[in-house]
């Protein structure tokens, strides 16, 4: 699932060069936060605490923009015809139940079903709509829901770490480092989810087109930049580009 971002995210190497930065800066003033040298840490630490706003707000609109808004919810009895096929075929042991979203131009795998856009049934073939539906049920066979949970399970235990050190340890105050300590989690959550969500998103372009067909995946992937009005070029925190989806399905 695509999302139409403003402003883009920041690249990969971004994100990790400011978790490293601020995490050395918070460092350093924990070894000499009773020094003058400590202090300027403390300020160098939270000027990269703020500027870690720049790519925590795409993040947020990606998460926004990827969340069904339409709260109506329905099973169409043709579309889990699809889906029940789709499992035969491609070997999903799950009983997998397909659910359409008025007003929403996405698709998402949940752990045992599947949220379909229906603006996506109503301006795509059958083709297309196989396409994206193996495209999800790859997720729920590769079982990506329980891999993605290191999305927020290490930054969790970093969280508990930093807590320990940082405010027990050595005994920093509370407030205003809690905003230093928030942009260390979010930064490395971004870090996380770019370099698990996007193997898994080829994963899923790769076993879907398998059982469908590549060219449809390809054009399926088009289809849905075109009409979502999606730069085929951007990449977002959870998703590569489309264009770096067509390269990885066109790869021989």
């Amino acid at each position: 699932m695509l999302n139409k971002l403003k402003p883009r995210c920041l690249p990969l190497p971004v994100n990790i060069c400011l978790f490293i930065t601020l995490f050395a800066f918070t460092l350093l003033y924990s070894l000499f936060v009773d020094s003058i040298t400590g202090r300027v840490f403390h300020v160098l630490s939270w000027i990269t605490a703020v500027s870690a706003i720049v790519p925590i707000i795409p993040l947020l609109a990606e998460f926004k923009e990827s969340t069904p808004r339409a709260k109506e919810k329905y099973v169409s009895s043709d579309v889990q015809q699809k889906v029940d096929k789709l499992c035969q075929k491609m070997d999903v042991k799950k009983k997998v139940t397909v659910k359409l979203v008025n007003g929403w131009w996405g698709a998402k795998a949940q752990d045992a079903g599947i949220l379909l856009g229906k603006p996506l049934l109503d301006n795509f073939d059958d083709a297309s709509i196989d396409a994206v539906l193996a495209h999800e049920l790859a997720h729920i066979k590769k079982d990506h829901r329980r891999r993605a949970a290191l999305e927020i399970t290490v930054p969790f235990l970093l969280l508990i770490a930093y807590s320990w050190y940082f405010f027990h340890v050595r005994s920093i105050p509370i407030w205003p480092n809690l905003l230093i300590f928030c942009a260390l989690f979010l930064l490395l959550f971004i870090i996380l989810l770019r370099a698990i969500s996007w193997p898994q998103e080829y994963e899923a372009d790769a076993v879907g087109a398998k059982y469908t067909d590549n060219n449809t995946m390809v054009a399926t992937l088009r289809t849905l930049a075109k009409l979502k009005g999606t730069d085929i070029e951007q990449d977002t925190y959870s998703h590569p580009s489309i264009s770096r989806r067509i390269a990885n399905l066109t790869r021989k």
